[in-house]
């Protein structure tokens, strides 16, 4: 259908007194929705009524009171307690029919009212029941309405909403955003581009300028109207200039005004200067070291935006790398309450999750605390914090230790919610990340002390991605290799053209070795070797050792006595095993500190004992050199 086919169906059906809640419309013409939802840029169904002239207060409303059994056809307002007849569970009504409802829309509806958790008065439902599109037209007009639509936000103004995504979409909430035509990377769709200019920025600048209010992006992330949303002014200068301080370049103000930051570093050079002073000042020239400082922030934010990262600046100011690692240990209780006291006297922010994972975070000093103190709220204690200070360090629901080990136990039922890459910037998981690494030093540690081995749910072991799977697919390789005429041996596997790593190490899982997986191919291994080393020969091998500078003489006087070679290419390459020893010539260097040298000591003559093609060339070449002009 075509959108004027679509608003003429709804025009209609408005003429006809038909309802046109989208539950109901989606019961009794599927199509007319389905066309309304298929529309790009999404277009919605609250949108499509507007267009045709109508408004939720003019339509008709339609709300079932009772839901009908699938199984037995019998009518109920909620079918949990009737589903227990037929000895099935809700969940595998829900399998077996997929579109069918538990619970009767009169109810759903009242479950959306006065006790429905949902802050936002400005905003109510307008539908009288959660339906996936539904959920999709209330998400459009929070951005509609200039939202700050990061998922924080929205949990604060509409919980209820963020239960609906995932229940009735079963997506993420970027996905859902991104269904309504939102880039979740663009700010979430806060903005549209053309809703401001520079001459707009300025005369918000201009204002808060007037007013003496600071605009720095930590105050203006902290403003919000009553709608809960920051400056719009705000972040669509974010967006269109990159970050703060280019839109502050751009407005013509000077950043080092304490209103706007009271910036140190306008260019270049002013970053490479401190840099340099600062590594005969400090322990150590790590990105966190720099950050605890007074104005740290604004040092490595600048290295940042001029040099494109931390380590391209200090590589700029040629600063030595083996000063570049953080240097802090704590390893007294007095260090740990210095750290504490730094962070306290300048006003940073001691919240457990701003030490563990903030812009200033100090992890080394958060461990050590927990090491010297029974917790991070009693270090603090100790370091003398105030009373709001103290507060703000037991900022967590996860205090002690044994409520993070309840918190494992209850996500213990799935290992794979155990492991840290399941972790998400959830605040809940950013919470029991920190106070685990406090309570116990570490993540693994926390989750043995429940008695789960880290093991157990690494990925790898979980779903482990092997290049040979089975016995079968790795044998059809070393045939495969066979025939190409690509090396089988193992120098030929784990170097050169045809490397093949994955395969020489699993057929040494599988089979033992691998001249046991080449055999099982069918493949004589003496033929594919690089080099077959004679072992019985090597079995009755003597090895010499020299344990002294006599033993070295001694043994070389005998060789000479015997007439044996002595120069350096016979001792330690000659063809004769009895000639050859390696040992000897090891120990000549290190007690003598060269094979002539110790040849000397045993009374030989170096001359006489060299080769005759080598004094021949050393004579040739002597020549050579006379003649030479």
């Amino acid at each position: 259908m075509r959108k004027k086919e679509v608003l003429a169906a709804i025009r209609r059906r408005y003429r006809d007194r038909q309802p046109l809640n989208v539950s109901t419309v989606k019961r009794e013409d599927p199509e007319l929705v389905a066309a309304v939802y298929d529309v790009t840029p999404y277009w919605g169904w609250k949108q499509a009524l507007a267009d045709a002239g109508l408004s939720y207060q003019s339509i008709r409303i339609e709300v079932r009171e009772t839901v009908q059994c699938q199984l037995c056809g019998k009518s109920f307002r909620s079918l949990l307690g009737h589903l227990r007849i037929h000895e099935t569970d809700p969940e595998d009504y829900r399998v077996k029919y997929p579109d069918a409802e538990i619970v009767s829309e009169s109810m759903r509806q009242a479950s959306m009212g006065p006790r429905c958790k949902m802050p936002a008065p400005w905003l109510p439902h307008w539908e009288p029941i959660y339906t996936p599109e539904y959920v999709l037209d209330r998400v459009k007009e929070y951005a509609d309405q200039g939202i700050w639509m990061e998922l924080s936000t929205i949990e604060r103004l509409d919980a209820s909403l963020l239960r609906a995504v995932r229940y009735h979409l079963d997506v993420s909430w970027d996905d859902a955003l991104r269904w309504i035509g939102l880039d979740p990377v663009v700010y979430r769709g806060c903005y549209r581009p053309d809703d401001f200019s520079l001459a707009d920025l300025q005369a918000f600048l201009e204002q808060r300028r007037a007013a003496g209010l600071l605009s720095t992006p930590a105050a203006l992330f902290a403003t919000y109207d009553d709608r809960h949303r920051r400056p719009r002014v705000f972040t669509w200068a974010l967006q269109r200039y990159g970050n703060w301080s280019a839109a502050l370049d751009a407005a013509g103000v000077d950043r080092s005004d304490p209103l706007f930051g009271g910036d140190r570093y306008l260019t270049k050079e002013s970053v490479i200067e401190d840099l340099q002073r600062l590594q005969h000042e400090l322990p150590d020239m790590s990105h966190t070291t720099v950050s605890l400082l007074p104005y740290g922030i604004q040092l490595t934010g600048a290295a940042t935006r001029y040099y494109g990262g931390w380590d391209a600046a200090l590589d700029a100011a040629d600063i030595p790398v083996d000063i570049r690692r953080r240097m802090a240990t704590y390893d007294s209780a007095d260090e740990v309450v210095a750290g504490i006291t730094h962070r306290l006297e300048n006003e940073f922010s001691v919240a457990p999750l701003d030490v563990f994972f903030g812009a200033r975070s100090d992890i080394q000093l958060w461990k050590a605390a927990f090491r010297f103190f029974s917790s991070w709220r009693s270090a603090v204690v100790k370091s003398g914090g105030t009373s709001a200070q103290v507060k703000q360090a037991a900022d967590t629901p996860l205090g002690t230790r044994a409520k993070v080990l309840r918190e494992l136990r209850r996500r213990s039922h799935d290992v794979r919610q155990l492991a840290i890459t399941s972790l998400t910037s959830d605040v809940a998981d950013k919470q029991l990340h920190a106070m685990a690494s406090g309570f116990f030093g570490d993540w693994q540690s926390a989750v043995r002390a429940i008695g789960v081995d880290p093991k157990s749910y690494h990925q790898w072991n979980l779903t482990p991605h092997r290049k040979y799977a089975d016995k079968e697919s790795l044998l059809k390789e070393i045939r495969r290799r066979r025939r190409a005429g690509e090396p089988l041996h193992a120098r030929g596997l784990t170097s050169g053209e045809h490397v093949d790593v994955p395969l020489l190490y699993t057929a040494r899982k599988m089979f033992g070795d691998w001249e046991s997986a080449i055999r099982a191919a069918g493949i004589d291994y003496d033929t594919i070797v690089r080099k077959r080393q004679d072992y019985d020969a090597y079995r009755d091998r003597v090895y010499r050792s020299y344990t002294s500078a006599d033993q070295v003489t001694q043994e070389l006087k005998r060789r000479h006595a015997e007439g044996m070679p002595l120069n350096v290419r016979a001792v330690t390459h000659s063809k004769e095993e009895e000639y050859r020893d390696f040992a000897l010539f090891r120990a000549a260097k290190e007690y003598f500190g060269s094979w002539e040298a110790a040849l000397t000591d045993a009374g030989i003559d170096v001359e006489s004992i060299r080769p005759a093609w080598v004094t021949k060339r050393a004579e040739r070449l002597r020549q050579k050199q006379q003649r030479s002009p």
